[in-house]
């Protein structure tokens, strides 16, 4: 359930539903995933969360877009940003609705240094959603890259690739024109510590869910284990412990939902003691078992 006040004060809840936990495959283009979506039905909710930054644009229609301390309603031309591991919500209000819906890899993003791309992602909420919105004049501009970025990855040429990416900073370059002073100030010092901290990431992506040791991810970033900790719950928002747990749990819905090994291969490839020690894991973070999970449509975990 996602519990959400707005800038006028206590909001009332979207009503309960399970928080859907994605595992992006993102190497085909690029550090790259896209949707365009249409909502054909008022009232529908959705909560979900993921790894992945995210960034979306309403362009018709309307909905409500919330996190654990905001919600705000977007029409057309309005452009939402979340964070890596912010649980939120979206209730379509005015049917049909029609969303493009990009998510990103941070550890690309944060690898182009001619921008600080990440930056909006990590403003405080109630000054990121939107990020740009009508009547400012930058939302047809987010809005027509948002739509030529959909064009050319329908084309599903990966020549097109280059052109996904102008288009995602072409976004992203609205975001930081709109940043307000004193969230730009908040979300460089987030960004600072995440490309200090961007070496434990790695080390956890190529570990694909097997568990790092604090003393190892902390001296690759040259800390010891306090700063390096510190470091990394003002960069994530989580404790190393809490962080590497979701990376862990991000491997093994995509190894449910990418291919049919049995729960015990799957146990075996990503450091479990056995198929019952994952079983447990899994079912005290999600409420259902690995095999429940795979059986379930995406919407229903």
């Amino acid at each position: 359930m996602c519990s959400v006040t707005t800038s006028g004060g206590p909001g009332v809840p979207f009503d309960p539903r399970p928080v859907a936990l994605y595992a992006f495959d993102l190497d085909r283009r690029g550090g790259v995933a896209m949707s365009r979506d249409r909502y054909t039905e008022p009232g529908r909710i959705a909560f979900d969360i993921h790894f992945e930054l995210e960034i979306g644009v309403v362009i018709r229609g309307a909905l409500e877009r919330c996190t654990d301390a905001y919600r705000t309603r977007l029409g057309p031309g309005s452009v939402w940003l979340h964070p890596p591991w912010e649980v939120h919500g979206m209730r379509v209000m005015e049917a049909p609705c029609e969303v493009i819906d990009v998510v990103l890899d941070p550890i690309s993003l944060l690898d182009d240094a001619s921008e600080n791309w990440t930056a909006p992602f990590f403003a405080p909420a109630h000054r990121r959603v939107p990020v740009v919105g009508p009547p400012d004049p930058l939302s047809k501009i987010a809005t027509a890259a948002m739509k030529r970025l959909a064009d050319e990855w329908s084309s599903g040429s990966e020549s097109d690739d280059r052109w996904v990416r102008h288009h995602v900073r072409e976004v992203l370059l609205c975001a930081l024109d709109r940043l307000r002073p004193e969230s730009a100030v908040d979300a460089s010092e987030s960004v600072q510590e995440f490309r200090r901290i961007r070496p434990a990431m790695r080390i956890l992506a190529d570990r694909s869910g097997e568990p790092a040791l604090l003393e190892s991810v902390a001296a690759a970033c040259a800390m010891s284990r306090q700063s390096f900790r510190r470091a990394f719950k003002r960069a994530t928002g989580l404790t190393f412990s809490q962080f590497q747990s979701r990376i862990r749990l991000r491997a093994v819905i995509h190894a449910l939902r990418a291919h049919r090994l049995p729960i015990k291969a799957i146990a075996e490839e990503l450091g479990f003691t056995d198929a019952s020690h994952l079983t447990h894991w899994f079912k005290r973070l999600t409420g259902l078992t690995p095999a429940a999970f795979r059986n379930s449509r995406p919407d229903d975990s």
